[in-house]
């Protein structure tokens, strides 16, 4: 059930983001182009990516380090500071790829306890993800870059934008079948 319900999400986030590319055209161009700077979306998302990753760790086990965990909660409003503080050029793009990187993580989690027939289709979206994620992180100007190519409107992502749409589709109709 739990793969269901992460299959449907990733199937409508690669939808919505294929559609959105397809039919918005310059006006969808612009709104990302400015949006990847926006400090304050870039505050908004890296704090809630900083309280996943406190989650996430919270629940780890960690072994001899289980004994220190109670230091996380003190560090977390330090890490929020820090990060708002000394990362805030294009904080919302490498936030964005921090999402997607702790966001996987659940989900990879719960398709390894699935037996479904589908459980790699979605690992393979998870991936794809993780791997954008790790990008968008290491080199956020990507994100940026990728507005301008929407922008132009060339060949390669119109392409892309179909191939995602499509595979949203395909991963919404595996939900619903398997």
């Amino acid at each position: 059930m739990l793969v269901t319900v992460y299959t449907l999400i990733i199937g409508a986030f690669f939808l919505g983001f294929g559609l959105a590319i397809t039919i918005g055209g310059k006006n969808f161009a612009s709104f990302f182009k400015t949006f990847c700077r926006n400090k304050y979306a870039g505050m908004a998302l890296s704090t809630i990516d900083l309280i996943l990753t406190y989650s996430l760790l919270k629940n780890m086990p960690m072994g001899f380090l289980d004994n220190y965990k109670w230091l996380l909660i003190l560090l977390l409003p330090i890490a929020i500071v820090l990060v708002n503080i000394y990362l805030d050029e294009l904080l919302f793009s490498r936030s964005f790829g921090g999402l997607l990187l702790i966001v996987m993580a659940p989900v990879l989690d719960a398709a390894r306890m699935s037996f479904s027939t589908f459980t790699p289709v979605l690992s393979l979206a998870c991936y794809i993800l993780i791997v954008a994620g790790m990008y968008l992180v290491c080199l956020p100007y990507l994100m940026r870059d990728f507005g301008t190519m929407i922008e132009k409107r060339n060949g390669v992502v119109k392409l892309l934008s179909i191939v995602m749409a499509l595979f949203g589709i395909a991963l919404i109709v595996l939900a619903f079948v398997f």
